[in-house]
């Protein structure tokens, strides 16, 4: 196993490279990538990402774009509400909770309010892991709650599980 190193902007990500049977083969893929490889083919295509952590939004951008969404960041929710009045019409948006200028609690709450976009699926992301909060989100029609920081197949998980349930709600984490 040869480390690579990828230097974007400033961040140095280190990625290991691994060779691999081909799929079929003995010893083929191994069960991470396996979980990863989710069916693409029914899942949202653009998604919406409000985060003001610039390292949690590039990695989001990294992971979505890698499996083959377009994706669109905004900083807060005063951003994503401007992109969202311009015409921005996400499959799917994932907010943080705690950002400055305009929280994911009240973004969550006047996204639901504009005309085409209450049935969009909003899934928040937080550090936090507090039921009342959860319950909090839930109450302002958002989709799910994922606990930072979320594992490409969990994030992919939840993508799927929103697209597939018609009325736009996830059951909840346990």
């Amino acid at each position: 196993m040869q480390p690579r190193r990828a230097a974007r902007r400033g961040l140095k990500i280190w990625f290991w490279r691994v060779a691999s049977p081909a799929v079929g083969e003995e010893g083929g893929p191994s069960d991470f990538a396996r979980s990863c490889a989710l069916e693409t083919a029914e899942m949202p295509k653009t998604i919406l990402v409000v985060d003001d952590s610039p390292t949690a939004v590039m990695i989001m951008k990294m992971t979505l774009e890698l499996h083959q969404f377009d994706v669109v960041s905004a900083r807060d929710g005063v951003e994503a509400l401007a992109k969202l009045n311009a015409g921005l019409r996400p499959d799917v948006v994932l907010t943080d909770i705690n950002m400055p200028n305009m929280n994911g609690f009240e973004f969550i709450e006047r996204l639901k309010k504009l005309p085409g976009l209450a049935s969009t699926p909003v899934l928040t992301m937080t550090t936090e892991s507090s039921i009342a909060r959860r319950e909090q989100v839930r109450g302002l029609g958002a989709a799910g709650w994922l606990v930072k920081p979320i594992s490409a197949p969990d994030l992919l998980a939840a993508l799927n599980r929103v697209q597939r349930r018609e009325d736009g709600t996830l059951a909840a984490p346990r």
